[in-house]
């Protein structure tokens, strides 16, 4: 693409903010002018950034952060203010919205309340054959051609440079988490699968 293209590519991006900016605030007037701010939990979020150039990417089909790191915001009706300045996941926002209405969280979740989650909690999302973990300032990705990517996102936000040859150790650490994920997510598989079955659902 050239220069040119690609700031059109980055306008015609910009303006779909900000028409969907506009229309969500008059969701939120309709709620105030309605009374229903009162006791409405509202919860702004995104299921994928989008890469405008980065990393030669024009799309959202990648782990990099600027498509992982999506915007996550509550709106209590009790106006209680608090930033959370460390990142979190989507499978957070249950656990969250039921702890807030006083609903029981200690299910079988895989996500926590943000009003009880600790800050060095393990980031963990995917896209068809990629995987990325994050613990601390290091994040792996992994893709199923057994390629890895290690950067310290810390030092390193863009995740410019790969890291893995020297910090083999911080790699192997994520790569352990991983496998145990993994693990976990096809033992549940097994067991709905099963359950499936019990009902007649599956053969």
């Amino acid at each position: 693409m050239t220069p040119t293209m690609v700031e059109e590519y980055r306008i015609l991006y910009e303006g779909n903010v900000v028409e969907s900016d506009k229309s969500f605030g008059k969701l939120m007037e309709y709620l105030d002018n309605t009374g229903l701010s009162e006791n409405t939990i509202v919860i702004v979020t995104a299921d994928h950034g989008e890469s405008l150039g980065e990393h030669r990417i024009f799309d959202h089909n990648h782990v990099y952060y600027g498509i992982v790191h999506v915007p996550l915001i509550f709106h209590m009706p009790d106006n209680r203010h608090e930033v959370v300045e460390y990142p979190v996941m989507s499978v957070d926002i249950m656990p969250t919205v039921l702890d807030a209405v006083g609903l029981d969280t200690s299910g079988d979740m895989r996500g926590k309340s943000l009003f009880s989650i600790g800050v060095d909690e393990l980031q963990y999302s995917g896209y068809e054959n990629l995987k990325t973990l994050k613990r601390g300032r290091y994040k792996l990705i992994i893709s199923n051609e057994s390629k890895e990517m290690l950067f310290d996102v810390a030092a390193d936000p863009d995740e410019t440079t790969n890291i893995i040859a020297p910090h083999q150790k911080e790699a192997g650490e994520l790569r352990g988490l991983y496998e145990g994920i993994e693990s976990s997510k096809n033992d549940c598989r097994q067991d709905y699968l099963a359950l499936l079955r019990s009902i007649g659902y599956a053969q």
